[in-house]
């Protein structure tokens, strides 16, 4: 091959590989905003199915795809593609934090934590790992100490997170410090008002400080929202109703709250 022949052929090599990373920048730029912006999961799994091939050397892609295999509960999906991301790039914190959640949601803790906070050795500004990190130490650890501080720390480096305000005002509500988690659960909600969670958990905390009005209003927008696609996020509907019973009760309103009782056993649940 003589120097001219060599010189078109690098060339064209060069033109080539530009086209294909601009293809797969475009790809990612719409995979990537359907899954933090839409949430939808399903198409953007399907695009991500007819991109990725035995070629394919986007840590960025596996990461994407295992994304939208723990939201749809396929963990042992999740978890083989964040490895597979992690392989072809160690040096991306959200693939440790993505790693770690998929630890989390099948209950490997100390891995889970191992992962987050790796993450956050590579991203010290990665918000979401301090609000997932925390998030596990709220519920599988149960530290509240950990997780406010890994919340408020959350916050500081982002505050336009909805989540993030959402489990802070869980830990504050177990701290049973209940007009902080009210501040939060709104504030969260302000952000995102069909938070079927949000709306309970903030019902829930009006009826500790007796507004008992103002939490039966956040019931019914528990029930009109609800939604068990997130595994952190299900909710008992027969302890809604009963949360409902109790603050018809406070009011004086029994025929209401006979009803609302009749319905939570309807669902199996049992006041204590």
């Amino acid at each position: 091959m003589n120097k001219v022949t060599l010189s078109v052929f690098l060339i064209w090599l060069l033109l080539i590989s530009s086209i294909t990373l601009a293809q797969n920048n475009e790809v990612l730029k719409e995979t990537y905003n359907l899954i933090e912006e839409t949430e939808d999961c399903e198409k953007s799994l399907k695009i991500l199915d007819n991109f990725i091939s035995d070629t394919t050397t986007s840590a960025e892609v596996f990461r994407q795809r295992s994304h939208c295999h723990r939201k749809n509960g396929d963990y042992d999906a999740a978890l083989k593609d964040i490895q597979k991301s992690i392989q072809l790039d160690s040096t991306i914190a959200r693939s440790y934090s993505g790693l770690a959640t998929v630890y989390a949601l099948t209950k490997k803790i100390d891995l889970a934590i191992i992962n987050y906070s790796k993450a956050i050795s590579l991203d010290p500004k990665l918000a979401r790992a301090y609000n997932n990190r925390g998030c596990t130490y709220y519920y599988f650890v149960e530290d509240n100490e950990k997780a406010l501080a890994d919340s408020n720390k959350s916050i500081k480096l982002d505050n336009t997170r909805n989540r993030t305000y959402f489990n802070r005002g869980l830990v504050f509500q177990d701290l049973e410090k209940y007009q902080k988690a009210i501040n939060d659960f709104s504030t969260s909600l302000s952000m995102k008002s069909k938070q079927h969670r949000a709306h309970f958990d903030r019902g829930i905390c009006y009826y500790y400080i007796d507004d008992y009005k103002a939490s039966i209003k956040d019931y019914k927008k528990a029930l009109k929202y609800n939604s068990n696609s997130d595994p952190f996020e299900k909710m008992d509907l027969g302890e809604v109703y009963d949360w409902m019973r109790a603050s018809y009760e406070e009011l004086g309103l029994v025929g209401k709250a006979k009803k609302a009782g009749v319905k939570a056993k309807k669902f199996g649940y049992i006041s204590e």
